[in-house]
């Protein structure tokens, strides 16, 4: 506060172009603000980023079977994933953490971590932070399934960090436990 009053405020008759600085520095600060803002958001436009009603029950369809039969669910996934365009990304995420789902249950961490970090980077590419989320709190339990604590550990404050992003605090909590 006291640079602030010495140099806009308490300025000689002919120095009032210390204002003009400083306003014109905010100024230009907030500019590239907002065009470093802008280039961190999904460039396609026809992206879809959210799930239909029938797209949710194909998903919860999977889900459902993916307990009692992990290979049938990987299959029905794995049909389903073949026949999406680039544009499904969230229907492709979720087809994804199933199929790592599917291989975790079955022990095969290798492969489900494989699936985990496909899903992950397209989570990324579209700034979907719930997912990112979810998907790097997967990843952790695979690692501390396998005792990679540390690997673990990262994934899990990254989970926590993207729940706070996502502002979804019910999952965080969830999380923690």
């Amino acid at each position: 506060m006291q640079w602030f009053k010495e140099n806009i405020f308490s300025f000689p008759i002919n120095s009032h172009h210390r204002i003009f600085d400083f306003m014109g520095g905010v100024i230009l600060s907030i500019v590239l603000l907002a065009l470093l803002s802008s280039c961190h958001r999904p460039q396609d436009k026809h992206l879809q980023l959210s799930l239909t009603a029938y797209e949710e029950s194909i998903v919860e369809d999977i889900h459902k079977i993916l307990y009692e039969n992990p290979l049938s669910s990987r299959q029905e996934a794995i049909q389903i994933l073949d026949t999406l365009s680039e544009a499904k990304v969230l229907m492709k995420i979720s087809l994804l953490k199933a199929l790592g789902s599917s291989y975790v249950l079955e022990a095969n961490y290798s492969e489900g971590l494989k699936y985990y970090n496909d899903a992950l980077l397209r989570a990324k590419d579209v700034e979907n932070y719930f997912e990112i989320a979810n998907i790097n709190n997967n990843i952790g339990v695979v690692y501390r399934e396998i005792g990679d604590i540390k690997s673990a550990y990262f994934h899990f404050v990254e989970a926590l960090d993207f729940y706070d992003l996502a502002q979804n605090y019910g999952k965080k909590i969830g999380a923690l436990n």
